[in-house]
């Protein structure tokens, strides 16, 4: 009885100091990969919320920013591209470059010029004027999209070639020939075995008027490996330009390069000998010359017989030459040398009043030609 009364009060002690033993017992800790994943979520919130600081006031992405929302949102684009000017000298220009391409979209020209200065053309990223430029042309800001490229085409690399061919592009109607010489100079040293950049420097080079840059532009397009048709136009053209220039030396060596080259128009060659033979002061046997020249030919040029006038004046049939000059000046009317000879001509006749008026329309031409930044051709002297 004893015994089993005992038993209840072991069984309590029991599960007090059980209870007791728990009541007293620490808290458990947080399993340690809670605490790891918790640690590594702050550290990315902060480092998430860096970046985003950094990004957003990083002179680069406010750039790009600007580039990505410039289409739907250009004054989005001028707000962050101002605040790169205002804030980021480092990145000015590249900023101003792009800036000047948002204000042009959104027709502010003025602003946009303004931004457009000799530091920005000299010293801003290539890829930045390119597209500066590329800009400007669709807008039909052709004076704009000139300067900037020609600024680009200055600058050696990969965007280089593309600049120089579409500153010989915006020629286009209107624009003298001559401006295309210095971009096509350039094209032609870059790629010197194609003869389109050597003619076309030679055309824009003879159209402003230089004989004497003519001339060396002919001698270093013939130190080039370029097809033969090629080679043989350019040795006419240099003696040409040689006897224009007064040097019978020179265009007799090139008369030579040309008589030893073969499959040459005979015709061409008479006529050479013709104005060389003039320039050497036998006008009767070049005169002789040139009619050999002439016989071969099917059509005549309003130039050959422009030439043939004039070589009459020279030995004083007067009358003869006159018929030539006023059949030449028919096609060649804008020609300053034809209606120089034709005042000469008619004045040695005794006809003043024709002669004024040649006299007169020859001053008009060069006066036209001076306007337009062209030498006068009164270096000449081989038709003259």
């Amino acid at each position: 009885m004893g015994c089993f009364q005992d038993a209840p009060i072991c069984s309590d002690k029991a599960t007090a100091k059980h209870v007791m033993s728990s009541e007293t017992t620490a808290p458990s800790r947080p399993p340690r990969r809670l605490t790891l994943s918790l640690g590594i979520t702050l550290v990315a919130i902060a480092a998430g919320g860096g970046w985003w600081w950094l990004s957003s006031t990083n002179p680069r992405s406010l750039i790009e920013e600007a580039s990505r929302c410039r289409r739907d949102n250009p004054k989005r684009a001028e707000q962050l591209l101002q605040q790169v000017v205002a804030e980021y000298p480092s990145a000015d220009l590249e900023a101003k470059t792009v800036l000047a391409s948002v204000l042009l979209q959104q027709e502010a020209w003025d602003a946009a010029a303004d931004l457009i200065d000799d530091d920005l053309l000299d010293n801003a990223p290539t890829p930045a004027l390119s597209e500066l430029a590329d800009r400007a042309a669709r807008l039909g800001r052709n004076r704009l999209a000139h300067r900037v490229l020609t600024a680009v085409s200055q600058r050696p690399g990969p965007r280089q070639r593309s600049a120089l061919v579409k500153l010989i592009a915006s020629g286009g109607p209107g624009r003298p020939l001559y401006h295309m010489a210095a971009p096509a100079r350039t094209l032609a040293h870059l790629e010197p075995e194609n003869p389109r950049w050597w003619w076309l420097t030679v055309d824009a080079v003879s159209a402003g008027g230089n004989t004497s840059e003519l001339v060396d532009i002919l001698q270093l397009a013939l130190q080039q490996r370029l097809p033969q048709r090629d080679t043989t136009e350019l040795r006419h053209r240099l003696i040409e330009q040689t006897i224009l220039l007064g040097d019978a030396r020179a265009a007799r060596d090139v008369l030579t390069d040309l008589e030893s080259g073969g499959q040459v128009s005979p015709a061409r060659l008479h006529i050479h000998r013709a104005r060389l033979l003039r320039l050497e002061g036998r006008p009767s046997q070049g005169l002789e010359e040139l009619e050999r020249g002439l016989a071969l030919l099917a059509r005549v040029p309003a130039e050959a017989i422009r030439l043939r006038g004039i070589m009459r004046m020279d030995i004083g049939e007067l009358e003869a030459a006159l018929g030539d000059l006023k059949r030449a000046v028919r096609s060649l009317e804008k020609d300053t040398i034809v209606h120089y000879k034709l005042a000469e001509c008619y004045r040695r006749l005794g006809k003043s009043a024709l002669a004024a008026r040649h006299r007169k329309r020859f001053q008009e031409l060069k006066q036209q030609s001076a306007d337009n930044g062209v030498p006068p051709e009164d270096d000449r002297r081989g038709d003259r």
